[in-house]
């Protein structure tokens, strides 16, 4: 690998410091100043003022907002993310097994929507204006407007209660069986890539445009290269350097439709920790989930940022 390659990636990790320490300073207040009182939740109906006291002083909620962050984070970066106040787990340990069944999700509708979207971002704009460039169209803007959580309800009706193609929820481990796997994560793995791939459409879709319209393009046809060629190969690498980012903001995207996917098909991951952490008032879930999507994020936008300069070799590093 590139020396000056290995620099950039070392410089923009360094960046990503202060970034990460942000979204810690952001996830802790965010979690700590919201409406609602975890002792409540704790004690229940029947607490008494001692039992208040003995909890906060246990959970160092008597200390100042400064301490408690500053406690906090010292914490963090043994990877120590706390234990859960319902569940009495290690938070990390429950993030990373419902991560794994999230991101084998996600994985799954990546595939889903790069297989939608580039045969229709290409074949609407090679057949501009035509019959198959409204269709596609239609099917990217279908699949913007229309809700993740009133799609995953209604695939839920007719693919697993009327038909029952699906099982209607639950997930099943890969040690169980690959078909068995499939058939419980491929609805909510569709709906997801569905959801995503409206927008991945319209941007490579504009990318092919303008690509197509460039001199090179009109160069290598005078040539006399193949038009296929010249589509598949030329413009659609240069179409793709923007559509990059589209899929950055996509996996963002399907990490916060998974909570509504997740919780209409009753499946254990990510997204569903979230909804339940939330409604618990678990603060030390809250917590490791938000630090962990942020950090995710972060690395996500590092990764677009290293694939462009692959992708496009005027980008100097």
């Amino acid at each position: 690998m590139d020396t000056s390659l290995l620099k950039y990636i070392a410089k923009r990790l360094a960046l990503t410091v202060p970034v990460l320490i942000g979204i810690t300073i952001l996830t802790f207040l965010l979690v700590n100043v919201a409406p609602g009182d975890v002792v409540d939740v704790l004690l229940g109906d029947k607490g008494t003022e001692e039992g208040r006291a003995l909890i906060e002083r246990q959970l160092n909620l008597d200390k100042p907002l400064a301490t408690r962050y500053l406690l906090w984070m010292g914490r963090v970066v043994r990877g120590d993310l706390g234990t859960s106040y319902i569940t009495h787990k290690e938070v990390l340990p429950t993030i990373l097994r419902r991560a794994v069944i999230t991101g084998e999700i996600g994985l799954l509708a990546f595939i889903f929507a790069l297989l939608g979207a580039l045969p229709l971002g290409v074949l609407s704009a090679t057949n501009r204006n035509g019959w198959i460039d409204h269709l596609a169209r239609v099917v990217a803007l279908t699949g913007i407007s229309i809700p993740s959580f009133w799609l995953a309800i209604i695939f839920l009706l007719v693919f697993c209660v009327i038909l029952g193609w699906f099982p209607t929820g639950g997930f099943v481990p890969l040690s169980k069986g690959l078909w068995a796997n499939l058939r419980s994560v491929f609805l909510p793995a569709a709906i997801l890539g569905f959801v995503n791939m409206g927008s991945v459409t319209r941007m490579l879709r504009a990318g092919m445009i303008e690509s197509l319209s460039a001199n090179y393009v009109d160069t290598a046809r005078a040539m006399g290269i193949r038009e296929k060629i010249i589509v598949w190969n030329d413009a659609l690498k240069n179409a793709f350097i923007p559509t990059l980012t589209v899929i950055g903001i996509a996996f963002a995207l399907v990490l916060s439709g998974s909570i509504l996917v997740e919780t209409v098909f009753s499946i254990p991951g990510l997204g569903r920790l979230v909804a339940e952490s939330v409604f618990n008032r678990d603060l030390p879930l809250i917590q490791g989930v938000l630090l962990t999507v942020g950090t995710i994020y972060v690395f996500v936008n590092l990764l677009v940022d290293v694939l462009y300069t692959f992708l496009d070799p005027r980008i100097k590093y």
